[in-house]
């Protein structure tokens, strides 16, 4: 008989210590799991270090050296903080800026603080619980509304057979690799790949296909010569992009750049080509930064040149108006800094008209230019997301009205396991920001705000 009990007490005390292992195998589950796998809990342990040895171990260096461009590597260990960070790995970011064209690697993006800016708040969701982190690592919710401003602001995470994916406004899909909880109050999910939002593109073809407003200059400049491809990510140039109300409020019909046939001008055509090649000037030109304010700036026509001039908005901004035709023409800039491979894209409300010039011949080409118009490329895409979906920073914040005891509530939800699915879910779980927070927004976003429905 004590044979028999000792046997059976064995047995319990073995089944208890599988269970127990078995129970530290699942919560150390995220911090291995592999592309593709659904974290099933908390990492083993938290990550109380933000030291270069973290994220060397973590493979996540070129993501810490975008955090030391924007200047936020302080901010974002601040144990005040409470956020969570979408990270893309080393191998991700290389081919990010290969994709951009950027030869140099982190050199070239060095030289674009703004880029830097614009892929940090892409891939950060500030005063978010720790609650609503967990479940969000998990794939619960349908969308995310993360501090990219503008379009395509959001992110859709989903859960899938092959584990859990992170999707952009522009059909890019990126794996989760791990997550990782840091000081208690973050979370760092680690993907596979660099995520795009409406303030950066590889190339015109992509500006074109989701930014429908741009897509007549995009035509143009390749049609006009000016891009040998829409596909080309090296050219290193300013661009002036009007709407495509703006073309059609001038009366300029961009079929005239390839009509060959006797009934057109060459005369005309030169013309517009001309026209359009002032809408570019050479090198990187960031507003306000790029441009000083009444300094005659050359453009690709070549003996031409254009001004951007700054007024004040009020509330402490300022707008920028391009001045062209000798000043004869202003011009609001609408839209600033949308980066374009190694361009520079701003929106503007019409279409420059360059001044007078007696026997003025366009320039050289630039590198990735063609000397001469090339056939018309096939028409843009549709878009995939035609409305601009709002400032981040709008949906970052608690609306008014929404107490503490509502986002309670929607914590508690959280904790019940409701699942939740729409970004205003999401909206409503967000606290106030503390001075942490706001001091890694402020660093973060631009000081002037898009006005895309004047472009």
């Amino acid at each position: 008989m004590r044979n028999w009990q000792t046997i059976r007490l064995l047995y319990l005390v073995a089944v208890r210590l599988a269970a127990r292992q078995a129970l530290l195998a699942s919560a150390a589950n995220v911090a291995g799991s592999s592309r593709g796998a659904i974290p099933s809990g908390w990492p083993n342990g938290i990550v109380t270090s933000c030291s270069d040895a973290f994220w060397a171990q973590q493979k996540l260096t070129l993501w810490k050296q975008v955090l030391d461009i924007v200047g936020v590597s302080k901010e974002l260990c601040n144990p005040a903080a409470r956020y969570l960070a979408f990270a893309p790995t080393n191998a991700a970011l290389t081919a990010f800026m290969a994709s951009m064209g950027f030869e140099q690697g982190i050199s070239d993006l060095q030289q674009r603080p703004g880029l830097a800016r614009e892929l940090l708040a892409m891939h950060l969701v500030l005063a978010l619980p720790p609650d609503a982190q967990q479940q969000l690592a998990k794939g619960r919710f349908a969308e995310v509304p993360t501090e990219a401003q503008g379009l395509f602001g959001r992110l859709k995470v989903k859960v899938t057979a092959g584990g859990v994916v992170v999707a952009d406004g522009q059909g890019d899909a990126a794996h989760l690799l791990k997550v990782l909880k840091l000081q208690e109050n973050k979370t760092v999910v680690i993907l596979d790949r660099v995520l795009f939002s409406g303030r950066y593109y590889t190339s015109f073809a992509r500006l074109c296909n989701h930014r429908p407003p741009a897509s007549d200059m995009c035509s143009a400049l390749f049609k006009a010569g000016v891009l040998h491809s829409l596909a080309t990510n090296d050219f290193a140039s300013t661009v002036f992009v009007p709407g495509n109300k703006a073309f059609a409020s001038a009366g300029i019909q961009l079929s005239a750049l390839t009509d060959t046939s006797s009934h057109g001008s060459s005369a005309a055509r030169a013309a517009l080509v001309d026209r359009i090649r002032y809408h570019v000037v050479p090198g990187l030109h960031p507003i306000p930064g790029g441009f000083k304010s009444g300094m005659a700036q050359a453009t690709l026509l070549q003996g031409r040149q254009l001004k951007v001039v700054y007024q004040p908005a009020g509330n402490g901004t300022q707008e920028a108006f391009v001045l062209a035709d000798a000043g004869r023409q202003k011009v609001p800039v609408v839209v600033t800094d949308i980066y374009v491979g190694q361009a520079i894209a701003h929106g503007i409300t019409s279409v420059l008209q360059p001044p007078p010039q007696a026997g003025a011949a366009s320039s050289k080409p630039l590198p990735g230019t063609a000397a001469t118009p090339t056939p018309t490329p096939p028409a843009a895409a549709a878009a995939r997301n035609s409305k601009p979906a709002g400032p981040a920073a709008a949906a970052a914040a608690p609306k008014a009205g929404v107490s503490s005891s509502s986002s309670s509530s929607a914590a508690a939800g959280l904790r019940s396991g409701r699942r939740l699915s729409a970004w205003s879910d999401i909206e409503r779980v967000i606290l106030p920001m503390n001075k942490a927070e706001t001091d890694i927004r402020a660093k973060v976003h631009r000081m002037n705000k898009e006005q895309e429905e004047k472009w």
